[in-house]
Formats: structure tokens, sequence, C-alpha cells
């Protein structure tokens, strides 16, 4: 499925060849790059951004931690 990105990637290659003066290889690469870390982004935000426990070590082995993402969340 194309998305609106791809669909306007040579001009998204011509505004980074603009702004940076790469040339078009160059700025194709990293056009390239750019949405296929976004399409990773958008696949994997649910398992990447849930709060999940992480284990204390040795020190603090009595001690439960839980790291969130600091974005709002829903009311239940």
């Amino acid at each position: 499925m194309e998305t609106v990105a791809d669909s306007r990637s040579d001009e998204l290659i011509d505004i980074v060849c603009a702004e940076t003066g790469k040339s078009r290889f160059d700025a194709r690469v990293e056009v390239t790059l750019a949405l296929e870390h976004l399409d990773w982004a958008a696949r994997n935000a649910g398992r990447v951004m849930k709060d999940r426990r992480v284990h204390r070590r040795l020190l603090g082995f009595n001690q439960a931690s839980i790291v969130s993402v600091g974005l709002p969340r829903k009311k239940p």
C-alpha cells in the first residue's frame, strides 16, 4: 500500500537536495530510510510504547520499577 509520503517521495527528495546540497542519490537514500523508519515506528508503536516492568539489579532487588512513556493516558 502506497502512502502519501511514498507517492510524493520525489518532492521530498527535491526538498532534501535544495536544503542540504546533497546529491539526488544521497537524498533518495535519506528519504527512503526515513520512510522505512516511520513505517516501522507506526507498526510497532503499541509494543514499544506500552508500560513494562524493569527488574532491578543487585542493590535494588526488593524494589519494583515501571518504565512508562510520558504521554497522556486515556481515563478508564
